[in-house]
C-alpha cells in the first residue's frame, strides 16, 4: 500500500468524522483516548503533512492492535487545514469545543501553529499540544516540542558549511514575527557558541519581489545562503538565486518539504540544495527506534519511508508511552508529568529528554538533494 491509498482508507483525513485502521488491525471497544490534529493534507506542502500523519497513524494503529492504552483504543481525529492559518484556527476550535479531544497533536506549518496557539479556543482550554512540527519557540504555554529549534538547525548548517571551507553566509528569513524570532534565536545560539552572527535579510511578503531580493542577496557576495522560511518562499528564492548563480550553496531548514521544493523549481535547480533534518534518516540510521519504525512501515507500505514519516511515528510513539505512564485518566497535567519522565539515548548522538526543557530533542543532521530526488546524508 502507498501513503496516498493509506490516507484514503482513513476517512477522517478528509471528513474529520472517523478513522479506519490498517488492514487486519483489531481495535478495542472501550472508551477511546481521542487525539486531535490539524494538518496540511491538500495545500502546496501537503506531502510533508501527509507523511507526518501516515507515520503517526501507523504507530497508533499498531498500538491499538496490541490492546491500546490499558484496553482503551487511540482515536486520531484529523482535520485538513490546507496550510491556511484561518482553517487551522477553525479546526482547533472544532477539535476542542465539538469533538472534545483529550489532547492536541502534531500541528504543521508555522503560520498555522502560531495562529492556533493564539486562538481563543486554545487559550480557554486546558489541553496540551504535543510535538508541533516547528522549530520556533512560541510564548504559549502547554506546548511540548519534540524537535530541535530553528536556531540549532541553522547552527548545524553553518557548521557543515564552515567545515567545507565556506566563510561568507547570508541568512534570508521570513519577515513575519515567527521568522524574525527564529532569526534572533539562531543569532543568540551562534553567539553562545562563540560564532559571529552572519549577514541577514528579510524576505518580501510579495512573491513577485523575490527576484529583487535575490539580486540584493547576491550583491553581498555570499558563498552560501541559508533560507529560514516555509516551502513556497524557500522555493521561489532558491529558483531566483540559482538562475543568477547556479553554483551558489543554498540551504534550508526542516520546515521545507523536499518533494514540493523539487516540484516547484525542477530537479536540476534543486540538485545540491542542503536541508537540515531533525530526526535521523530511517533508511540509514542504526538507532533501534529507526529500525523498529522501518520494520513496521515496510510491513504495510510498498514505498520508501521519509524523515517526516519517521518523525510522525516517533512523536506518536513517545505520546503512547507517556499515556501509558499517565495512568487510567491521562489528562494534560498527568500526561505532562509522564512526558517529563521520558529519557532515551540512541546511537549517533540522538537523545530524547523531556525533562530538560521545552524541547525533548536537539538532534540536527544535514542532507543534500540529489538529481534523482533522493537525498544523501
Amino acid at each position: 500500500m502507498n501513503r496516498r491509498r493509506f490516507l484514503k482508507r482513513s476517512a477522517l483525513a478528509f471528513s474529520g468524522l472517523a478513522v479506519t485502521g490498517l488492514p487486519g488491525l483489531a481495535h478495542a471497544q472501550a472508551t477511546p483516548i481521542t487525539i486531535g490534529q490539524s494538518v496540511d493534507l491538500s495545500g502546496p506542502t501537503q506531502s510533508l503533512g501527509r507523511d507526518y500523519f501516515s507515520g503517526a497513524k501507523l504507530c497508533f494503529d499498531v498500538s491499538n492492535a496490541a490492546g491500546g492504552i490499558g484496553g482503551r483504543p487511540l482515536r486520531l481525529l484529523q482535520l485538513d487545514d490546507g496550510g491556511q492559518a484561518a482553517r487551522a484556527v477553525a479546526n482547533v476550535a472544532r477539535l476542542l469545543n465539538q469533538e472534545r479531544v483529550d489532547h492536541l497533536f502534531g500541528l504543521t506549518g508555522d503560520a498555522c501553529i502560531a495562529a492556533a496557539l493564539n486562538s481563543p479556543a486554545f487559550a480557554r482550554s486546558d489541553k496540551l499540544l504535543f510535538a508541533p512540527m516547528s522549530g520556533a519557540d512560541y510564548a504559549a504555554e502547554r506546548v511540548v516540542y519534540l524537535r530541535a529549534s530553528y536556531g540549532e538547525e541553522i547552527a548545524a548548517i553553518l557548521a557543515t558549511l564552515s567545515g567545507a571551507g565556506l566563510k561568507a553566509f547570508t541568512i534570508a528569513h521570513a519577515g513575519t514575527a515567527a521568522g524574525i524570532a527564529a532569526r534572533d534565536a539562531a543569532f543568540a545560539l551562534l553567539k553562545k557558541r562563540g560564532l559571529g552572527a552572519p549577514d541577514a535579510i528579510a524576505l518580501p511578503a510579495d512573491p513577485r519581489q523575490m527576484g529583487v531580493a535575490a539580486s540584493g542577496i547576491l550583491n553581498r557576495r555570499p558563498q552560501a545562503v541559508v533560507i529560514l522560511a516555509d516551502t513556497i518562499p524557500t522555493a521561489l528564492l532558491a529558483r531566483e538565486l540559482r538562475s543568477r548563480n547556479p553554483g551558489l550553496f543554498v540551504c534550508a531548514t526542516s520546515c521545507v518539504d523536499p518533494t514540493a521544493l523539487r516540484q516547484i523549481i525542477g530537479a536540476q535547480t534543486a540538485t545540491g540544495i542542503v536541508l537540515s533534518r531533525v530526526v535521523p534518516d530511517p533508511l540509514r540510521s542504526a538507532a533501534p527506534s529507526a529500525r523498529e519504525f522501518s520494520q513496521a512501515f515496510n510491513r504495510y507500505f510498498d514505498e520508501a519511508p521519509s524523515c517526516a514519516n519517521f518523525e510522525g511515528y516517533l512523536a506518536a510513539k513517545l505520546l503512547v508511552n507517556a499515556l501509558r505512564k499517565a495512568g487510567p485518566n491521562p489528562d494534560s497535567p498527568r500526561l505532562l508529568a509522564a512526558l517529563h519522565s521520558q529519557k532515551t539515548s540512541e546511537p549517533a548522538g540522538w537523545k530524547i529528554d523531556f525533562g530538560s526543557g521545552r524541547r525533548a530533542s536537539h538532534f540536527v543532521d544535514t542532507i543534500v538533494i540529489r538529481r534523482n530526488g533522493d537525498t544523501l546524508g
